[in-house]
């Protein structure tokens, strides 16, 4: 799941419930993954309870240039 601004705390439940209705699916393990720009302070600390969900936090640079 990605998200544009901060993770917030109240959407971790969201990414849980589709990660328990695959398991209840495929009964295979599932991996989640939380892409954001950052992560509110609750998610990371919620989040090392649940092995199978990774928090990925991104960035960018711009880089401008003239054209004649």
């Amino acid at each position: 799941e990605l998200s544009c601004l901060v993770y917030l705390e109240r959407r971790i439940a969201q990414i849980l419930a589709y990660m328990g209705s695959v398991l209840d699916i495929d009964h295979k393990p599932v991996r989640g993954i939380l892409v954001a720009g950052d992560f509110h302070k609750k998610v990371v600390l919620a989040s090392r309870n649940v092995t199978t969900l990774e928090l990925k936090k991104y960035s960018f640079v711009f880089n401008f240039e003239s054209v004649k």
